[in-house]
């Protein structure tokens, strides 16, 4: 396997104008090369600068081989903040962008789609291109920000991105009900959707089979709301969320604050960000139909996390799920239930396989990596369909 380390997005460039000349597939690494791939590799280490951080705009541009830890770093010297939750602080920002990681705080902050105003790329031919700007209010050209978030590689090597960012809250606290049954989850979900508290996170942990992390002696399912603000408004929402949460009768429940708070968020994050396994997945689905999707997921001995906002459950089966036959069997369970839900499954290499999409949003997936990869040479999705698996 060859690797290559380009230091600039013009060496990027001719890395795949000269791999277009011997037809050679590529494989995108960010900042690491450990993938078990078996040709060319591109390493974005090397392209590691804070190109601009103009504080008081609250914008930062970057390249793409910047960690999260070298950010954090950067934004915390002016209480600034990337609202994205990722237990490893190791990751370039050009993976979280590619991955569109989220974590807990999807709920109230968003994803890295929604703050990622500017980027700048390389297409499979070699061709460099930019898409929105270094200001926040920017509307000029087609949105290519949001289609690059998530395609893993699959469309072309992003280079440099431009966030807006967030203030620092100077306080942030959970409130922790267990309850026996996803019945009263569901009661307990429907109460704070009255509350007068603003979770930025409301979450359902299967604490028994979610591992070590969550065994804290509770029920086996722990709702879980995060709030952050001012401290006498973190104080406040914190003692509204505990009194309107006892009212239904949950076996237990508590109030997680400083320390404790944050060795909490941090086995939130790990249990979000966790993967690399093949039975590994999320599932987004519409937040009405989340309960009985994850009570199903439960049924097939399941580790979940559920995002109760969002609709979104990720998660792991006790037994490993890698042929096809045995992943559609659990998409077939959740469409039998008359659930619509797209999927992802992690693979040890490679972008994620797919499931849910119908044949037109297929189809037009592969139109548009046609249009930026025309000769192949990114990885492509599969999808998982008609008990087979395709290649986009």
């Amino acid at each position: 396997m060859t690797v290559a380390f380009p230091q600039t997005a013009t060496e990027v460039s001719e890395f795949l104008r000269n791999l277009n000349q011997s037809r050679q597939p590529v494989t995108v690494t960010g900042g690491r090369v450990e993938q078990a791939v078996t040709h060319s590799a591109l390493s974005l280490a090397e392209l590691n600068h804070i190109v601009d951080y103009p504080a008081r705009d609250m914008t930062i541009t970057v390249e793409a081989g910047v960690t999260l830890r070298e950010l954090r770093t950067a934004l915390m010297a002016e209480s600034q903040q990337l609202p994205i939750d990722c237990a490893d602080d190791s990751v370039s920002i050009g993976g979280l962008v590619a991955g569109n990681l989220s974590g807990v705080r999807r709920y109230g902050y968003g994803t890295i789609r929604d703050y990622l105003i500017g980027v700048s790329a390389v297409d499979g031919q070699g061709r460099e291109f930019k898409a929105g700007g270094r200001v926040v209010k920017n509307v000029a050209g087609y949105d290519l920000c949001k289609l690059l978030t998530g395609s893993c590689g699959t469309l072309a090597v992003i280079t440099q991105m431009t966030f807006k960012l967030k203030p620092v809250p100077a306080a942030f606290g959970f409130v922790l009900a267990s309850f026996e049954t996803w019945g009263e989850v569901e009661h307990a979900l429907t109460r704070l959707l009255q509350s007068a508290a603003v979770p930025i996170a409301v979450d359902v942990v299967a604490a028994k089979d979610v591992g070590t992390t969550f065994s804290a002696g509770r029920g086996p399912l722990i709702v879980s709301v995060m709030v952050d603000g001012p401290n006498d408004v973190v104080d406040w929402q914190l003692e509204t969320l505990r009194r309107e949460l006892t009212g239904c009768l949950p076996a237990s429940i508590g109030v997680l604050s400083s320390d404790s708070a944050v060795a909490w968020k941090a086995a939130l994050d790990e249990a979000t960000t966790k993967s690399g396994c093949p039975s590994s997945f999320s599932l987004s689905c519409k937040p009405a139909d989340v309960w009985r999707a994850a009570e199903a997921l439960m049924a097939a001995d399941g580790h979940l996390l559920v995002h109760a906002g969002t609709g979104v459950i990720r998660g792991r089966l006790a037994t490993e799920v890698s042929s096809i036959e045995q992943r559609l069997k659990l998409v077939e369970l959740i469409y039998g239930m008359k659930i619509t839900a797209r999927w992802q499954w992690t693979n040890q290499s490679g972008p994620p396989t797919l499931a849910g999409l119908t044949d037109a949003e297929w189809q037009l997936s592969r139109k548009v990596k046609v249009c930026f990869d025309a000769d192949g040479r990114f990885p492509s999705f599969s999808r998982l369909a008609g008990g087979a698996m395709n290649q986009a």
